[in-house]
């Protein structure tokens, strides 16, 4: 190969190279899986109506759910990562799992994210996680005579989180924006599973009334304080101790 050959070729490969680390994560070459760890049961199987056979119907790839609780999975993964053999790409994260178990967990581009970026709450992108739902209204739609009061409320949130090693990351970066991206489906999901979302979009298409039921809505996400996740990281322990001791006093 002449040595002008060999010069356009490696910048030709160079150029690919950075173009497709800058392209969103629906553009890449996906994987024919994507493997999510999650509760089962009513959650399990709204999600997969609203967002698992649509995401499958549109961009071809297979979610495979795996119903496990949050503890359960975490011990499963710390086995999967100690081992080289991932079968999660999908994992369920708290806010201090974002924190202390960031090292289990592979980073973020929110860049590569356009719908999160565009339709979601200001964060709902973190470093490590992407939010799924935020927690408080059950028992006031099942006709309780009771109030919510969203000042200085903690937020709770739940992320979906990227398992290091994780087989199948581009469909998983796929799938994170991919919830996002139709407004419409988050509202029933929502109706069903008694959770917010973080899509402001979806807030924006209910009335008020119900709109405010909700963690997201811009009336409400404003009041809520935001944990300091890597000091709940570092005290889990502790802060678990006392609870259980004042439940059992």
């Amino acid at each position: 190969m002449s040595k002008n050959r060999w010069n356009w070729t490696a910048a030709a490969c160079a150029m690919t190279a950075v173009f497709s680390a800058t392209l969103p994560a629906a553009a890449q070459k996906l994987e024919d899986q994507v493997v999510i760890a999650t509760t089962g049961g009513l959650m399990g199987n709204t999600l997969a109506k609203y967002f698992y056979e649509p995401f499958n119907k549109a961009k071809k790839v297979e979610v495979v759910p795996v119903a496990i609780e949050v503890p359960d999975q975490w011990a499963r993964a710390k086995a999967m990562q100690r081992t080289g053999k991932i079968e999660f790409d999908i994992v369920t994260a708290t806010g201090p799992d974002l924190v202390g178990r960031a090292d289990m967990l592979e980073k973020i581009d929110c860049a590569k994210l356009p719908n999160v970026q565009k339709f979601g709450v200001s964060d709902a992108c973190q470093p490590y996680g992407v939010a799924r739902t935020t927690g408080a209204l059950a028992v006031v739609k099942e006709g309780v005579p009771a109030a919510l009061s969203w000042d200085q409320a903690i937020r709770d949130t739940g992320y979906m989180a990227i398992l290091k090693g994780a087989p199948d990351v581009n469909a998983a970066m796929a799938y994170l924006d991919f919830f996002y991206a139709s407004s419409e489906a988050h509202v029933p999901f929502m109706r069903a599973v008694n959770y917010a979302t973080a899509s402001k979009s979806a807030i924006e298409l209910m009335k008020p009334e119900e709109r405010n039921l909700y963690a997201t809505s811009p009336e409400n996400y404003e009041k809520l304080v935001k944990p300091d996740f890597a000091w709940i990281g570092e005290h889990r322990n502790e802060l678990r101790e006392r609870w259980m001791a004042w439940l059992t006093r």
